[in-house]
């Protein structure tokens, strides 16, 4: 009997199977394989091992993304739905378990779930775009928007179709300060992505202000266009203060002012700075009127042919420049204004001061100098030179030499003399028997020469000789026959007589009156029978001729001492400026009297001085000190100024102009102090700027509004007042600042009775 098969067990082979055959038995094609041997026994069962079969469960063929939890322990030829897992659309297929253990069956189609983007945590200034079209199991970061800062997050989106995780913290980013924003003024400190802020001007500084937008980290936008403002207010003023680089002064910037020409500084600022609220910081300076250029510093006026009082001369002063003691004016004096420029000619500016025309005065007094010679004249004026030289007759002294002489301020020449001495002639040799006074003489000095007793001239007892300069060389020469001394037939007589007796009439010698001054001889040491000669001294002139004397019996007998009249000094008489003298006609052995003349008074210390006429024929002496006396004060008229006249002393020239309030037309005149002490000039021409004399008195008959404030020239009407009949008259200003007219005569008019 086949067995009963058992669970899957296939006992096929056991049929038809007899006792003693066997059979196996096996699991059917849905079990897993395994076999079993059975007997046929005799009673007619089988009996043996038999398989125990277990049923094939299919574990492969699925697709691996699908959801195949309904396939679990399918048995072959069991289905099962196979579904899309979790995260995808929802989609299934049917599968069937063969015996080959694999299902078999075509897989869904499966698509993953989209997350929506609603889906996405929530959160400001979030950045979902790397999670757009995200599916379950994609995961995506959150970041934060541009200009936005924080730590980005992960999200996942999940298989249900949300996305997890959570959103970044997100904060705007500040923007960053431009350096272009220096000096600006802005409120952008803070701003932060998306914000607007101002930028405004500097301060001092005017334009339109200028938004900003943040976007992070960068600001943009557009510079406001700024004009800085300018200072208005608060310049420093005041004398000669100039703030023409300062007018156009801007917030922040700085000037310094200065002093215009013809200023100084008194006090000194720092420089000033412009300020926000427009005006300038204070200012210290304080300027006052310089100097112009000491006129005496300009070359061209730097000579004693010109006085004036233009050192020191402030701006808007001016002066007169005139001519030197010594020199006279051609023309007229140079009016000289101090202006901002420096010093320039009053009567036309800009144009650079010239001096005046100055010409020297000659001088009148010449050199007198004994033994000079010279080529000074008359025709030399102040400053001009001459020469002196040796005269003739004389020579320089050792070391000396001609020098030059200049004509002075005071028409006196002055400088030094060359040192001479006269040139003089050797003792002649005369001849035997011959004695004269002709030792010493200097060239030009005369002398006589006579025979000794024992010898005789047959032309005269004496001849007169003459010291003189031939040829450079100092010679005694006869002026006329030279002496010719001839022995008598006593001479052996008289010479042994002569030896005996030297010197035998000296005692008597006083009584011949030959002792003064005005006379000289060669009378002592004379022997007995000896001649000696007396003439005039040095200094004297002969009247008439010698006088011979004779020793005799020890005695002088002769003639009558000769007549000697002094010779008038004719040199190196007192001559210097204001000096006056009686010394005309004062001969050899005489004084005289230098004092100071008329417009001239003693300096401090001095006085009169005495001059000594010499025997050389050359004064000596001493000049007085003399100063020019000051003239008396000048009386002009109002319209007259005449400062620079005040202390004038004799010789000396001063201007004359205007006073303020009057103009001058043509030149200032010069004025020249007299000895007399009066001044000499004529007045400059002065026209009154206004009239402000004769001025008619306030009445209330008379109209005269018309003639305040006319000037010389003009005129007004006057005329009767309202009320007052009568008629005008026309007033006009004279040039003396007078206002001049016939003053009319006004009556009071009838009043009319009332209606």
């Amino acid at each position: 009997v086949p067995p009963t098969p058992g669970p899957g067990e296939d006992v096929s082979d056991c049929s038809d199977k007899q006792a003693g055959q066997t059979c196996t038995t096996s699991c059917g094609a849905a079990y897993y394989p395994a076999t079993g041997q059975l007997i046929c026994y005799m009673d007619g069962m089988f009996r043996g091992t038999r398989p125990t079969c277990t049923k094939i469960i299919c574990s492969g063929g699925l697709p691996s993304i699908s959801d195949s939890s309904d396939c679990s322990n399918k048995e072959v030829g069991q289905t099962c739905n196979v579904t899309c897992p979790v995260g995808f659309y929802t989609n299934s297929s049917l599968y069937e378990c063969r015996t080959d253990t694999f299902f078999h069956g075509a897989g869904p189609s499966c698509t993953r779930l989209s997350c929506p983007m609603s889906t996405l945590p929530s959160g400001l200034y979030v950045n979902t775009t790397d999670c757009i079209g995200k599916v379950s199991t994609d995961t995506c970061s959150l970041t934060c928007d541009a200009g936005y800062q924080g730590t980005p997050t992960a999200i996942t989106c999940a298989n249900d179709g949300f996305f997890q995780g959570s959103a970044p913290s997100c904060s705007p980013i500040p923007c960053n300060i431009p350096p272009a924003f220096s000096g600006f003024q802005h409120n952008c400190g803070s701003a932060v992505h998306t914000d607007t802020c101002t930028v405004r001007c500097p301060i001092g500084h005017s334009g339109a202000a200028q938004s900003f937008t943040c976007s992070a980290p960068t600001l943009t936008g557009t510079l406001p266009t700024c004009t800085p403002d300018p200072c208005t207010t608060n310049f420093p003023n005041g004398l000669g203060i100039n703030v023409a680089n300062c007018t156009s002064l801007t917030y922040g910037q700085t000037c310094q002012p200065f002093c215009n020409p013809g200023y100084m500084v008194l006090v000194p600022t720092d420089a000033l700075v412009c300020g926000l609220d427009g005006k300038l910081s204070d200012s210290n300076l304080t300027c006052s009127t310089s100097e112009c250029q000491n006129l005496s510093s300009i070359p061209v006026f730097n000579s004693p042919e010109y006085e004036h009082q233009c050192d020191g001369l402030k701006l808007g002063q001016s002066c007169v420049v005139y001519c030197g003691t010594g020199y006279q004016l051609v023309g007229n004096p140079k009016s000289v204004s101090c202006t901002s420029s420096g010093l320039y000619c009053a009567e036309a500016q800009g144009i650079p001061t010239t001096p005046p025309t100055c010409d020297g005065k000659p001088c009148s007094e010449l050199p007198q100098q004994l033994g000079i010679s010279h080529d000074c004249n008359s025709s030399k004026k102040t400053a001009d030179i001459c020469t002196a030289v040796a005269g003739t007759g004389y020579m320089y002294r050792a070391g000396s030499g001609p020098t030059n002489l200049t004509c002075g301020p005071d028409g006196v020449f002055a400088g030094s003399f060359p040192s001479v001495e006269p040139a003089q002639c050797s003792t002649p040799a005369l001849g035997t028997g011959t004695t004269s006074s002709c030792n010493n003489k200097a060239v030009g000095d005369e002398c006589f020469a006579y025979c000794q007793s024992g010898y005789s001239d047959a032309g005269g007892s004496f001849k007169r000789y003459v010291c003189e300069l031939s040829n450079g060389v100092a010679s005694i020469m006869p002026l006329g026959d030279p002496i010719n001394c001839q022995p008598t037939r006593r001479l052996k007589e008289i010479e042994r007589l002569r030896a005996r007796t030297a010197g035998a009439c000296d005692a008597s010698l006083g009584a011949t009156g030959l002792y003064g001054p005005d006379v000289r001889h060669n009378c002592e040491g004379r022997s007995q029978g000896e001649v000696c000669i007396a003439d005039c001294a040095d200094g004297y002139e002969l009247k008439g001729l010698p006088s011979l004397y004779t020793c005799t019996g020890r005695s002088f007998v002769g003639e009558a001492p000769p007549t000697c009249i002094p010779k008038p000094c004719t040199r190196n008489s007192p001559s210097a400026a204001g000096v006056a003298h009686d010394c005309d006609g004062v001969g050899s052995g005489s004084s005289c009297l230098a004092t100071c003349g008329t417009g001239y008074v003693y300096a401090p210390g001095s006085g009169a001085e005495a001059y000594a006429c010499q025997v050389s024929g050359e004064f000596a002496g001493t000049n007085p000190k003399c100063e020019p006396a000051p003239c008396h004060r000048l009386s002009l008229p109002d319209a007259y100024s005449a400062a620079s006249c005040a202390g004038i002393a004799t010789g000396q020239t001063c201007s004359v102009g205007c006073k303020e309030g009057w103009t001058l037309r043509g030149a200032e005149e010069v004025y020249t102090c007299l000895a007399s002490g009066d001044f000499s000039g004529m007045l400059p021409d002065c026209v009154a700027d206004r009239c402000t004399k004769g001025l008619l008195l306030a009445d209330a008959k008379l109209d005269m509004s018309g003639c305040g404030g006319l000037r010389p020239g003009e005129s007004c009407a006057v005329s009767c007042a309202d009320g007052f009949s009568g008629s005008a008259s026309r007033f006009t200003c004279s040039d003396a600042g007078t206002l001049e007219g016939q003053r009319p005569t006004c009556r009071a008019g009838a009043c009319v009775g009332p209606a």
